[in-house]
């Protein structure tokens, strides 16, 4: 917890002007409320809903390669403006609802919850490379 627990909490909430994964989702949603097509140049986006321009934004992925249901999950972050903020809601219910995945697991495997048995299991998903790019991504 101590070496990792920092540096996942870290990823919860990207830097300004850092644009993970979850930005396609953030932006195709901000389209939408905005009244515009779900699916235009994530450049043109990008530039339209956070002021910003950068020229290598779209150079792999020049339109939002998610499928339509990504986008319709994302949507109630799109009301949030600020990217950052955005992704950091997102992470929050995200880590929830997997919170909440894993006692109710626990649960119905009869796994017991208490003492080391549960430190242990929180310090296995805080070390987890993949917890760290699932966030840091959103």
């Amino acid at each position: 917890l101590v070496a990792f627990g920092p540096a996942l909490a870290g990823h919860f909430r990207p830097a300004p002007g850092v644009y993970p994964d979850f930005v396609q989702e953030w932006l195709s949603a901000r389209n939408y409320w905005a009244g515009d097509p779900v699916y235009v140049p994530q450049r043109e986006a990008l530039r339209r809903h956070t002021g910003e321009d950068l020229p290598g934004f779209d150079a792999e992925l020049p339109w939002n390669a998610h499928p339509p249901v990504a986008v319709l999950a994302a949507l109630p972050f799109g009301l949030i403006r600020d990217y950052p903020t955005a992704h950091l809601a997102w992470n929050v219910v995200a880590a929830a609802l997997f919170a909440a995945g894993l006692v109710l697991v626990a649960r119905e495997l009869g796994v017991p919850g208490r003492g080391w048995a549960a430190a242990a299991g929180v310090a296995a998903v805080v070390s987890c490379n993949a917890v760290h790019s699932h966030v840091f991504q959103g």
